[in-house]
């Protein structure tokens, strides 16, 4: 049983509040009509995103948006927030911004639970935070901001998962999981 499947899913309009107006039209979030699970979006909205920092800077008008259009049903809508929260959050696989902690766990679920494509985006994302977290980059442990020591130890938390990715007949998939299980050989401990 999927996870849409043991929550009763709520229809709700995901539209940006006006306070959006003033983020830059291309980082501004898609509009998702359709249904996104009322569990996620409460745990998405559980979070002080004030707190948090990305790419761009503050994340409140940004991610928890994105992470939400990642569940939406429109594909086009969730990969769009998928590669908006790549910019964001692991700038171009090499800066990791702090709004990745608490946005790993909803990313975990669509590893879990989303189609073929997005599964790739986020593999990526993880692969980026991996790679941010790696000898490519770091040359001491001492060198890591807390919380993304606590990324890389999710990201080892769920090293299991990543491997089983890498068996998996859609390319794509097992092409991105190979190459984060690579990093994650590679973290320093």
């Amino acid at each position: 049983m999927g996870f849409f499947d043991r929550f009763k899913a709520k229809e709700e309009k995901n539209e940006p509040e006006e306070r959006l107006e003033n983020v830059p039209e291309m980082l501004k979030p898609k509009i998702c009509v359709g249904i996104i699970n009322e569990e996620i979006t409460s745990e998405i909205d559980k979070t002080d995103w004030n707190q948090f920092s990305s790419a761009y800077g503050n994340t409140v008008n940004t991610i928890p948006y994105y992470l939400k259009n990642i569940f939406c049903i429109d594909e086009g809508t969730a990969l769009n927030a998928a590669h908006q929260l790549w910019c964001s959050i692991c700038h171009q696989g090499v800066n990791m911004a702090s709004a990745a902690l608490p946005s790993y766990e909803i990313l975990r679920i669509g590893l879990l639970e989303l189609s073929d494509n997005l599964k790739v985006e986020i593999l990526d994302i993880f692969t980026g935070f991996a790679l941010c977290a790696s000898n490519e980059y770091v040359t001491s442990p001492n060198e890591l901001w807390d919380w993304e020591k606590q990324i890389q130890q999710k990201l080892m938390r769920d090293r299991g998962v990543f491997d089983l990715l890498t068996t998996s007949s859609n390319e794509d998939i097992s092409t991105c999981a190979k190459a984060l299980c690579q990093y994650l050989d590679n973290q320093k401990d």
